[in-house]
């Protein structure tokens, strides 16, 4: 574990994340804003500055370290719409010949907000995650989720089999907008 500002503990990155930081570093003026000058370093103008971070923003593309991703867009009235690419698959065609599903949603409005989002797999399948999008000190994003995927079954003596849950953490890796186009695609 890593010490924060203050001392605080934070969780380390995992390798497959930190890879990736470079995404989340050239939009980081538009995200983080300086509230006070804490000290100075070494270096001509070199500032120990603490930041505060905004909202936090849903809009981009969400990668899990197992190699799932959300490419999320934030939509009027609250609503999440995007598409999920699945890494893994409980049995082999369930997700599709692509792994690619469109995914609905929901959000609170506030600051960290909770959310609720949803899609079905070719084979039958749905998996719902709900979650918070939280900021973290250094004023990157993670998506804490628990998900629930129920797979169809042939019978009510199947049925213990049918539903599985976990839990997953989703890292900002772009910020990116869906174009109107991919949002129009998406439709139920």
């Amino acid at each position: 574990m890593g010490r924060g500002l203050a001392g605080q503990r934070r969780a380390p990155v995992p390798p497959a994340v930190a890879s990736v930081r470079f995404w989340q570093e050239r939009d980081r003026s538009r995200l983080l804003r300086p509230v006070r000058t804490v000290g100075w370093t070494k270096g001509p103008r070199s500032a120990c500055v603490v930041f505060q971070a905004g909202r936090c923003n849903m809009t981009g593309t969400w990668w899990n370290v197992l190699g799932s991703t959300f490419y999320l867009s934030e939509a009027e009235n609250s609503s999440l719409r995007g598409r999920y690419q699945t890494a893994v698959e409980a049995a082999a065609g369930e997700a599709g010949p692509d792994g690619l599903a469109p995914v609905i949603g929901i959000r609170h409005s506030g600051r960290e907000p909770t959310f609720s989002m949803s899609t079905v797999w070719a084979g039958g399948s749905i998996t719902s995650w709900v979650g918070q999008c939280l900021m973290q000190e250094d004023g990157n994003q993670v998506l804490k989720t628990t998900w629930l995927l129920r797979s169809p079954v042939a019978s009510l003596e199947e049925d213990w089999k049918s539903t599985r849950i976990g839990q997953d953490n989703f890292y900002q890796i772009a910020k990116d907008v869906l174009s109107k186009e991919e949002l129009q695609s998406l439709k139920p």
